[in-house]
């Protein structure tokens, strides 16, 4: 059994404007012009009134904290030259607003994190064991855990090479997520007979510590970590980011502070690995779409969905996580995620004392001594641990590879099932011996991929029907990749035209197979099909009303 952190997420129907076309509806959308100074959900709580956590950004070249300053707000932290966390008075808003050099007002939203041993389930153990013919542990490779904290536990005290703490509370993880995604990413597995052993058990671990006791953090402590590890990260060997953690959308991708230091780190050559939130189910139960968290709502990062391996090994009764959050991105209409891993019942690593280990005892794992060293925790949380310990793997294959070419690789290796939708999967489950092979196999240094440059390299199209074998089973690579467009390429480009690819393109729209075109913005209504099956029968349409609120369920 294991626990998921969830979080619901409902779009409401507020004043869109919207045609049909065939069966299709089109929406427009926060598009790529200029952005309102304040994002909708500051001009809520402004009217509501009282003290308000603000992160602000202004202008190049224009001090953040100065200008704050000037409009009578109390300054909590500055994050980069033109970024600043700031307290201020809702009365106040106004005069910041006014301020030329500003540029852009967003709340300091609350973060929270998104959450058997996933190594065989994805191949991992082959990989260590030397399918390719080399073998990889991580070696070399460092992960930033930006999370609640590690406890030094048997199986992390040698992977981890620094902790930081962003919250003051102290290094120590007083709630036991970060703990357990730090053992899933790289726990040696030692204390407990090798039976629990993270993806990469030879990498190493830097703890960047934003969320307290009580599993909630500032998303200027969030901004704090990320633009530490752009400016430190290489000295401490870190390669790769996790985030499993994220807070509602809120304001376009294009825009919101979050969204743009995850930006900044791709652009630095971190590989950032995001957890999609775990808002697949509605209240009552039924499926639920768009509900994707930021940053994991960024095209740059690797966005990471969750696969119930139903505790097996094998394969062939995997199915995607009915928690899982599934795309379309609010406000730009993303595809999303791009990815799927185990997130279902992982048992990793524990904090002794922590709240996870002491309020879900049930969920405690014995090691080889009799202790409650381990605890088995669900979310798309532990998926994103098991993504990033796999990219550990690719990069000690592969040291060279920039963060587009580790997504390339991880989503042409993927398996695709017919009976999983896209906006569920991604590109499909992750496949270690695959990643492998693509990495050592694709340009290491590919840019963001484009169909002029697939026909003129040729470099994807001739893996088409490659495959992988994962505890004595087949997996086919789906050949596919689901890239949104960010920096002027095509978005999606699915390489062979397979059935499960249903001939996606995306760039600034969304076209399906059946010819049906999307904005950048989506909407549904009653009796809409998709071309993948998928038919919407309630009525929801795309807006920037949000609603939301923090749940925690036990799976």
């Amino acid at each position: 059994m294991g626990i998921i952190m969830n979080t619901r997420v409902t779009f409401l129907l507020a004043g869109t404007r919207a045609f049909f076309s065939t069966l299709a509806l089109l929406l427009t959308a926060v598009g790529a012009g200029a952005q309102p100074a304040m994002s909708p959900e500051v001009q809520a709580r402004v009217a509501a009134g009282g003290r308000m956590p603000l992160i602000v950004t202004t202008h190049p070249g224009v001090d953040a904290t100065r200008e704050a300053v000037r409009s009578r707000g109390r300054v909590r932290r500055q994050l980069a030259p033109e970024v600043t966390a700031v307290d201020i008075d809702a009365a106040d808003v106004e005069l910041l607003k006014s301020n030329p050099g500003v540029a852009h007002v967003a709340v300091d939203h609350t973060v929270f994190s998104t959450a058997d041993p996933a190594a065989a389930s994805i191949g991992a153990d082959q990989v260590w064991a030397g399918a390719q013919g080399l073998a990889f542990t991580g070696r070399g490779v460092g992960v930033a855990v930006i999370d609640s904290g590690v406890h030094m536990h048997p199986d992390l005290d040698t992977r981890v090479a620094l902790r930081l703490d962003f919250t003051g509370e102290g290094v120590d993880d007083g709630y036991g997520h970060g703990t357990h995604i730090a053992g899933t990413v790289a726990g040696s597995g030692v204390s407990g007979n090798f039976q629990h052993p993270g993806v990469a058990p030879g990498a190493h671990v830097v703890s960047l510590k934003v969320l307290d006791s009580s599993g909630a953090g500032r998303t200027s402590d969030v901004i704090a970590a990320i633009e530490w590890t752009i400016k430190n990260g290489r000295q401490y060997g870190i390669r790769v980011i996790n985030l499993s953690i994220g807070h509602p959308v809120a304001e376009s991708y294009r825009v919101d502070p979050l969204n743009r230091s995850v930006q900044r780190a791709v652009a630095a050559g971190f590989v950032v690995v995001a957890s999609a939130g775990n808002s697949g189910l509605t209240s009552e139960g039924g499926v639920q779409y768009g509900g994707v968290l930021a940053p994991a709502n960024d095209p740059s990062v690797i966005t990471v969905g969750a696969v119930d391996t139903k505790g097996t090994s094998v394969r062939s009764d995997d199915v995607i996580a009915d928690f899982s959050a599934r795309g379309p991105t609010a406000f730009d209409g993303f595809l999303k995620p791009d990815l799927a891993a185990p997130g279902r019942r992982l048992t990793a690593p524990t904090a002794p004392g922590s709240y996870f280990a002491s309020t879900f005892t049930d969920r405690l794992v014995a090691d080889a001594s009799g202790h409650a060293g381990y605890q088995t925790l669900s979310g798309t949380s532990m998926a994103a641990a098991v993504v990033s310990g796999t990219v550990a793997l690719m990069l000690e294959a592969r040291p060279s590879m920039k963060p587009e070419a580790v997504k390339t690789a991880l989503q042409f290796s993927a398996e695709f099932r017919p009976e999983w939708y896209v906006l569920a999967a991604g590109a499909g489950a992750i496949n270690a011996p695959g990643a492998i092979e693509a990495a050592l196999l694709l340009p290491a240094g590919a840019g963001l991929v484009t169909e002029p440059a697939l026909k003129l390299r040729g470099n994807l199209t001739r893996y088409t029907g490659r495959e992988s074998v994962i505890a004595g089973e087949s997996i086919k690579w789906s050949n596919g990749l689901t890239w949104n467009d960010t920096q002027g390429g095509r978005g999606i480009l699915w390489a062979d035209g397979s059935q499960t690819a249903a001939d996606v393109m995306w760039g600034n729209g969304l076209v399906w197979s059946n010819s049906e075109l999307w904005s950048d913005g989506v909407a549904r209504s009653n009796g809409l099909v998709w071309s993948n099956g998928l038919v919407w029968s309630n009525g929801l349409v795309w807006s920037n009303g949000l609603v939301w609120s923090n749940v925690s369920d036990i799976d």
